[in-house]
């Protein structure tokens, strides 16, 4: 794994929005595998709703 700098601000914006992006999808994989498992979707409910929230803020 390479290092990354994030002095610059426009490569921290970048890694913030491709963390952002990764963790979005991790939860869209995550919900098409548990959609039926009702109590695993309620645990983490607050998860995809903080994930959904910063994918808007960042699209903002």
């Amino acid at each position: 794994m390479g290092h990354i700098g994030l002095s610059d601000p426009q490569v921290r914006t970048l890694f913030f929005k491709q963390c952002i992006h990764n963790n979005l999808y991790y939860w869209h994989t995550w919900v098409e595998n548990n959609s039926a498992d009702i109590a695993a979707m309620d645990r983490e409910r607050n998860n995809i709703t903080k994930a959904i929230a910063f994918f808007g803020y960042e699209m903002t």
